[in-house]
């Protein structure tokens, strides 16, 4: 055999790209319509979603003698800022997926190589960093 060829784990990789499919949902990514045989994709998701009705909920007046939270302008910063890092997360994810099945599928030892070194490539430090 020749050392040329990649070495091939399905499991491995199915899992891997099932996993990004996966956090791509939760996140929003892919929300496809169909309207008149035109599929649309939308970028609103979850994640955005929550991240607003968050803050509009500590936002919100309080009624029927409740008590704001002291710290409210703490947790809304905290949501925005859980929110940018969240997105910058996913976007270097999907960009590692990309090297690995795209830009990088002939390297030496295959997607399985580079699924298993995922910590010598400098966007995928980012994304745990974040």
């Amino acid at each position: 055999m020749s050392s040329d060829i990649p070495q091939t784990d399905l499991w491995l990789e199915r899992s891997r790209l099932d996993g990004m499919l996966l956090g791509a949902v939760s996140y929003g990514a892919f929300s496809v319509e169909h309207k008149t045989g035109v599929y649309l994709c939308t970028g609103t998701g979850g994640f955005f979603i929550l991240t607003i009705q968050a803050a509009i909920a500590l936002m919100r007046r309080p009624r029927n003698g409740e008590t704001t939270a002291n710290n409210r302008l703490g947790l809304i910063s905290y949501i925005f800022i859980t929110f940018v890092l969240g997105t910058i997360g996913f976007a270097g994810n999907a960009k590692f997926t990309e090297m690995i099945w795209i830009d990088l599928r002939n390297a030496r030892g295959g997607p399985v190589a580079l699924i298993q070194d995922e910590l010598n490539y400098t966007v995928n430090i980012l994304v745990v960093v974040w």
